[in-house]
């Protein structure tokens, strides 16, 4: 048996009056292992109507996407629970898929590469110690480049450090600085987003109180 931490999140849905919001299941009961033909592993998509978040990303997440009905350029943030395969193999592809370089000069490049620690982030992925270093790892050793620039915020504990740093020189070429949010006194992480303007003109939704749920399972 191992234990595993968990980030329970909780979007409420009433910051987003007037949309014909969706919670659209992606892993179809199929846990841990990876997929197969006829079922994911775990993920979770909310559609505010012109605005989509993810909830983990597991191996074979993409296909699922595609397969849907939502409109991949609208997915602007991803929110992780815990660092288990399962739940965090899709985040690459997705972000490849949503920020797509194809087309991008090389000159495009430069310029967003000299911005350094002053891009501005379209997308955003929330999770764990260890989601940044995967994300920017994952990316660095596959050379893969970006359109525009994304950002990962680490949640941690009140005395932790992040996996890595967002010094200038450590940044991936399409990456924005990332928050290190840690928990309070209580080991509670409050206002991780703060309320603003979603796409198309909507409120953002706001993630309130945020606490670790430790869970048991069988490797």
């Amino acid at each position: 048996m191992s234990t595993a931490r968990y980030l329970g999140w909780s979007v409420p849905m009433k910051q987003h009056p007037g949309m014909n919001d969706q919670v659209i299941d992606l892993h179809a009961d199929r846990p841990g292992g990876g997929p197969i033909v006829s079922r994911n592993c775990s993920s979770l998509a909310v559609d505010f109507g012109n605005d989509i978040w993810l909830f983990d990303a597991a191996d074979g997440t993409l296909n699922r996407l595609q397969m849907s009905h939502l409109k991949m350029s609208n997915i602007s943030r991803m929110f992780i629970t815990h660092m288990h395969a399962d739940h965090v193999l899709g985040i690459v592809p997705i972000l490849k898929t949503v920020m797509s370089g194809i087309g991008v000069s090389p000159e495009q490049a430069e310029r967003t590469r000299a911005l350094g620690i002053h891009k501005v982030a379209s997308f955003h992925i929330y999770g764990p110690r260890g989601v940044r270093e995967l994300v920017r790892t994952t990316l660095r050793l596959t050379e893969m480049g970006l359109s525009g620039a994304y950002a990962v915020h680490e949640l941690l504990p009140a005395d932790g450090s992040p996996s890595v740093t967002c010094q200038a020189e450590e940044l991936h070429q399409n990456e924005a600085v990332g928050k290190d949010i840690r928990a309070d006194e209580l080991g509670v992480w409050e206002g991780i987003l703060e309320e603003g303007v979603a796409r198309g003109g909507g409120r953002g939704a706001l993630a309130r109180g945020l606490s670790p749920i430790e869970v048991s399972s069988p490797l």
